[in-house]
């Protein structure tokens, strides 16, 4: 078994006892999934950002040390 049907399971499982389970421990369970949701969210947004990061790194031009043509004349 993988980890997305692990995930799916479990998720199944929490999704079913919200129908049985206290009210108490479904909203902890439901603050346990956003939780880690958000989590993921953020690793996934900061791989993201750094994939992005190195790739913009090596496509910079240097500054041209030409003269400015506005500057010059006045």
């Amino acid at each position: 078994m993988n980890y997305k049907d692990e995930m799916r399971k479990l998720i199944d499982l929490v999704k079913q006892q919200s129908f049985d389970a206290p009210l108490e421990s479904t909203l902890e369970d439901l603050t346990t999934l956003s939780t880690a949701v958000k989590d993921l969210s953020d690793r996934i947004t900061t791989r993201t950002k750094k994939s992005l990061n190195t790739n913009d790194k090596g496509k910079t031009k240097p500054l041209s040390k030409a003269k400015d043509p506005v500057t010059d004349s006045v």
